[in-house]
């Protein structure tokens, strides 16, 4: 199945009874890339953020751990000299431009 569009994305969450104001279908859009299958996971009673820390964050989040299964699932040895390569660049990414280190160069 492929992701839906943000024009989708809107009618789906109106659809399953999620009231959000279309900023916010934007927003969910960018962490959920329009991925029905994470799109589920959505609670109509709960906020975007408290969707975000359910989905993502808690101890028993279903999603909790999907970076590692879908970075595992892009190399054939996710845990070589390549693939470490990639993991370093990929959460290096997250930190202040500030910490980067550059060394070898």
């Amino acid at each position: 199945m492929r992701a839906f569009t943000l024009q989708e994305c809107e009618a789906y969450y109106r659809e399953k009874g999620i009231d959000i104001p279309r900023y916010q279908v934007a927003e969910a859009y960018m962490i959920f890339g329009g991925i029905p299958f994470y799109m589920d996971f959505f609670r109509p009673k709960y906020s975007l953020a408290q969707n975000v820390d359910e989905i993502f964050f808690r101890e028993n989040a279903p999603l909790r751990n999907e970076y590692t299964n879908l970075y595992r699932s892009l190399f054939r040895n996710p845990e070589g000299s390549c693939g470490q390569t990639g993991k370093y660049l990929i959460l290096s990414l997250k930190k202040p431009w500030r910490t980067f280190k550059v060394s070898g160069v």
